[in-house]
């Protein structure tokens, strides 16, 4: 399922933008030309990198994303992995607010096959069945704040341009039971490879209320998600 994901990912990209075009100004994040020679001259004999202010402007800029995620530490009898699509408007390099859609597909745990499994038992005549509200898709609206920039040389390859970031947010989900609101908090890591080409790693907690048979139950868990996406 996740190499089927990654497929599709790579499929979104190739269909929005040239490879050239993505690339775009890959090795000139580093910037300024002169600053470098001068540098090396004084220095030949060193390897030199330069690394300055923000070069990838992210002002009034609309970054598209599709986005895996897994949900960590919720329900012991439910293993939850989406496939979604986020959108981000860069206010300026300090804040953006976005959209997120993503759609869930649900399995079973080892715990609860075999609960089902010995449940299935002759000697016992009421089966035991996972009490279990699987989640289906959702939607969030979020604020994201970029505190801290760096740059980093990546494999020799060039330089790029990284911003820590917190979000949170809020939204509905459609669960197997009913649709509840949904509020979410965490930080991430944003990675400006080229002018066009964007990644992300986001880590944060999710909150909502599920039915239960002895009633409602909050679930708050861990959302890991990655996303490799597309600046225009």
């Amino acid at each position: 399922m996740k190499n089927l994901i990654f497929t599709l990912i790579v499929g979104l990209l190739g269909l929005s933008a040239s490879a050239g075009d993505i690339m775009e100004g890959f090795d000139s994040l580093g910037g300024n030309k002169d600053l470098y020679n001068k540098a090396k001259a004084l220095h030949p004999e060193t390897e030199i990198k330069i690394v300055q202010g923000r070069t990838v402007s992210r002002k009034f800029r609309h970054e598209f994303s599709p986005q895996v995620a897994s949900f960590v530490g919720g329900d012991a009898y439910l293993s939850t992995d989406t496939l979604g699509l986020t959108y981000h408007f860069h206010i300026n390099h300090r804040w953006s607010v976005g959209l997120n859609y993503f759609y869930a597909f649900n399995s079973l745990t080892s715990e609860a096959k075999a609960l089902i499994s010995n449940g299935l038992q002759p000697k016992l005549t009421e089966p035991l069945v996972p009490d279990l509200d699987e989640p289906r898709q959702g939607y969030l609206a979020t604020v994201n704040w970029y505190p801290i920039y760096g740059k980093m040389s990546l494999y020799d390859l060039g330089i790029t341009q990284f911003d820590l970031y917190l979000t949170a947010g809020t939204g509905v989900m459609e669960l197997s039971s009913k649709g509840t609101g949904t509020y979410t908090y965490g930080g991430g890591l944003g990675v400006w490879f080229s002018q066009h080409l964007t990644g992300r790693m986001e880590l944060r907690r999710q909150v909502y209320d599920t039915e239960r048979f002895t009633g409602k139950h909050t679930m708050n868990l861990t959302v890991l998600g990655l996303s490799l996406g597309y600046m225009l």
